[in-house]
């Protein structure tokens, strides 16, 4: 094994549905995408979270700018540090605990990178930190719309 992969998969998507996928459509996932432009803060979430993020977008007053990172790695810190320095306020929601996290070497790298650029300390939106729970209690522990608009409205009030 030159070269191993280990995938991981959003839980909540194991019982999400589809209709249609585009197959013709190539994906550069060594590339983040930007799923939504804007100037008052980034907001950075992956996977079964994109959705969330875009709802909770949806909801506040401002004008956030979506990046989805797509994969751990190769991470393309680039678009990620670039559309901070951009607004100059970043939180980052996963469903993942908060400690120990991807969130967390995110938050870093932000904090070495765009730090003289954030006009407020990084914020993150996670799961709690504890195992992760029997299907049937995901909704209370995975992050959803609502605490994700809450966290926004904290990071635009500082």
């Amino acid at each position: 094994l030159d070269d191993p992969v280990i995938f991981l998969e959003p839980k909540k998507t194991y019982r999400a549905f589809k209709e249609e996928v585009d197959r013709e459509k190539k994906v550069e996932l060594e590339k983040a995408r930007t799923v939504q432009e804007g100037e008052d803060a980034t907001l950075i979430a992956w996977g079964a979270m994109v959705p969330v993020a875009e709802e909770a977008a949806e909801e506040v007053d401002a004008d956030i700018e979506i990046v989805d990172p797509r994969t751990i790695y190769p991470t393309d810190f680039e678009t990620i540090i670039d559309s901070v320095k951009k607004t100059g306020r970043a939180m980052i929601l996963h469903e993942a605990p908060k400690t120990s996290g991807f969130g967390a070497e995110i938050a870093s790298r932000i904090n070495e990178e765009a730090i003289l650029n954030l006009e407020a300390p990084v914020k993150r939106v996670t799961g709690p930190d504890v195992p992760y729970p029997l299907y049937t209690l995901e909704d209370y522990y995975m992050p959803n719309a609502e605490r994700a608009l809450e966290g926004l409205e904290e990071l635009l009030e500082f």
